[in-house]
């Protein structure tokens, strides 16, 4: 396996096998945390290219580490939703992030359950 492939995040450079598929809903509601399992932008805007990578070994789906990448995050984002002020005047928009915490909630309980069928 050849690294060619830069990450979204620009962090690093991979073969294809080491990205996922932004077109996975979860990958696509975790963006910010896996950007650097994402390939490049410009590469995600050309369906050749992304066709291309998918037939070199580009995951459709998040792997096991993945997945417990974003629960982390998830969690995080919870514990800071718990401890936010309740004072309206702060930059942090709690219906918003709630809002958000729910999609992404969603989304990383379809993606174990995907993840737990390949298994079984």
């Amino acid at each position: 396996e050849i690294a060619f492939i830069s990450s979204e995040d620009a962090t690093r450079v991979a073969a294809p096998v080491e990205f996922t598929s932004p077109e996975c809903p979860c990958a696509a509601a975790f963006r910010e945390r896996l950007a650097a399992f994402l390939p490049v932008w410009w590469i995600q805007q050309n369906a050749q290219y992304m066709e291309l990578l998918h037939a070199l070994g580009m995951m459709r789906y998040l792997s096991p580490a993945m997945i417990l990448m974003c629960a982390m995050d998830l969690d995080q984002a919870a514990v800071a939703l718990q401890t936010a002020p309740d004072n309206p005047t702060t930059a942090l928009s709690v219906p918003e992030l709630s809002d958000s915490l729910r999609l992404k909630s969603y989304e990383l309980v379809e993606e174990f359950a995907r993840a737990a069928e390949e298994v079984w």
